[in-house]
């Protein structure tokens, strides 16, 4: 629903750019775009800012103009903690088998590579678990 207040300072985050205002205002417009009701809205803004980013930036409903999409935001919320949960715990082994995996499947520039490599596990994991081109067969995901 919207005009619900927002905390004065959402959590932050190694690795993750802008987690604080620009954060924010970006859980704000999604709020305005998908109604939430107190339950949902609570669980989103106490997830960890992977997870907030995450569903802004993952979260496609399979209906826009729902008034309601508080179950859905949830169920898709709770899986994303849980793979964070996961990768924080994973061994490192495990981490860099699905990195590799991710970059053999999805070409990056040196760049990107380096910037992905030097992310924190918690980042890489949410990267792992997460990325999902619009188009496959592409030389360049960077």
């Amino acid at each position: 629903r919207q005009g619900l207040p927002m905390p004065p300072q959402l959590p932050q985050s190694q690795g993750l750019p802008q987690t604080g205002a620009r954060l924010q205002a970006e859980l704000e417009k999604f709020r305005q775009q998908y109604p939430l009701d107190e339950s949902a809205t609570s669980y989103l803004l106490n997830s960890p800012a992977e997870v907030q980013w995450a569903v802004l930036q993952d979260f496609k409903p399979p209906r826009q103009g729902e008034s309601d999409y508080s179950a859905l935001l949830i169920s898709f919320a709770k899986r994303n903690r849980t793979a964070l949960h996961n990768g924080m715990h994973a061994t490192g082994s495990r981490l860099t088998a699905e990195m590799d995996r991710l970059m053999q499947q999805y070409p990056l520039d040196d760049s990107a590579r380096r910037y992905l490599l030097t992310s924190s596990p918690p980042v890489q994991w949410a990267v792992v678990t997460s990325f999902h081109p619009p188009r496959e067969g592409e030389a360049d995901y960077s």
